[in-house]
């Protein structure tokens, strides 16, 4: 386990760079992650170079980790440009409405063209395997229909997710972070003491288990004295270089106020400790609307590699509760390809097909 910086460290680092340390410890998690993503596809190059050289075919593991951040990573994309997004069952590439990108450059042209056409005639393009080569001038006169066509919802993509027990972490998390949202849940954030973070890194179990452990025990005696239901939650745990680990994640909560503040409370006793005493700021525990659970949970698990690494174990937990809807949740997504609901355009290309690259 990577040990955290002391306070005497973040000081020196500080004085040293000239900058704030929010940008600093921001910049060194991306390159940790970053690093720890360039290791997962070096480890699977490799895993694919053996078994051909051995004249085997490439059989990935059956929760494949690194096909499940590539999936995630898709849908996250799609939702950020606009595309309305479905999950389905189908095998890749069984996909209706799909443009074959996949033929040789000297069709390309003739694809570019019926591709136009499909926009113009306001018909869905479906998945799109990779950038085609467009003329410059035909590109802001299609991102413009492109553009109206992404306010209207009329953009489609169909994406082939596996079976929830072949998923990883990400998918789970996006599952769990959708089902929590339809459930009428909160977005939460659980800042943590000093004292509380030590004792969850001596637990063997991992930080992540005793944190669920502390947060649930704390909120069924509050739901019990309180007489309402004990909330469901998930969180990831974020460990960043310079700061202190912190949960992000969702919870579903009680309808009327005076069960929400109790509810609060609960989670303040779990993260500081019975009886603590210090200057609250309201930045302990942070409870808001879930506005954007496919946006959250890509922002809740933007480190969880590093985390892991720093913390030598698993940084993902929900309660069963969560765990149930969240598979319900992604099955009945992946059986009937509804449409994901609640994201929000972020960009004004949504095909990603004819800006520059």
């Amino acid at each position: 386990m990577t040990r955290r910086a002391s306070p005497r460290t973040r000081r020196a680092l500080l004085k040293a760079t000239k900058k704030p340390l929010r940008p600093l410890d921001r910049d060194l998690a991306n390159e940790r992650e970053l690093s720890a993503q360039v290791s997962e596809n070096e480890a699977r190059v490799k895993a694919k170079l053996a078994a051909l050289s051995a004249k085997n075919t490439y059989d990935p593991l059956r929760r494949d980790l690194i096909a499940d951040r590539d999936i995630f990573e898709e849908i996250q994309l799609s939702l950020r440009k606009g595309h309305a997004v479905r999950l389905t069952s189908k095998s890749p590439g069984v996909v209706i409405g799909e443009i074959d990108t996949l033929r040789t450059t000297q069709t390309s042209h003739r694809i570019q063209k019926e591709e136009q056409a499909r926009i113009k005639a306001g018909h869905p393009i479906g998945i799109i395997r990779r950038r085609l080569p467009v003329l410059l001038a035909d590109w802001a006169a299609i991102k413009k229909v492109d553009s109206a066509r992404r306010r209207r919802g009329e953009i489609e993509k169909v994406i082939w997710v596996p079976h929830w027990d072949r998923t990883g972490h990400m998918l789970k998390g996006l599952a769990w972070s959708m089902s929590v949202w339809e459930a009428g849940g909160s977005v939460l954030t659980v800042n943590i003491a000093d004292s509380v973070i030590e004792a969850a890194e001596r637990d063997r179990r991992g930080f992540a288990s005793h944190m669920r452990e502390r947060l649930q025990r704390e909120l069924r005696a509050t739901s019990q004295r309180i007489g309402c239901n004990t909330p469901e939650f998930f969180f990831v745990v974020e460990a960043s270089e310079l700061g202190t680990p912190h949960l992000h994640g969702g919870i579903t909560l009680p309808p009327d106020g005076v069960s929400r503040s109790a509810i609060r409370m609960a989670l303040f006793e779990a993260a500081y400790g019975k009886g603590a005493s210090l200057k609250r700021t309201g930045r302990e525990i942070d409870l808001q609307d879930f506005r954007t659970p496919a946006k959250w949970a890509n922002y809740a698990a933007k480190w969880w590699r590093g985390s892991a690494d720093r913390l030598d174990g698993r940084v993902f937990a929900a309660t069963s509760g969560v765990r149930a809807i969240g598979k319900a949740w992604y099955e009945r997504m992946r059986r009937t390809e509804a449409l994901i609901g609640g994201h929000e355009p972020e960009d004004d290309d949504p095909l990603g097909l004819y800006g520059p690259s």
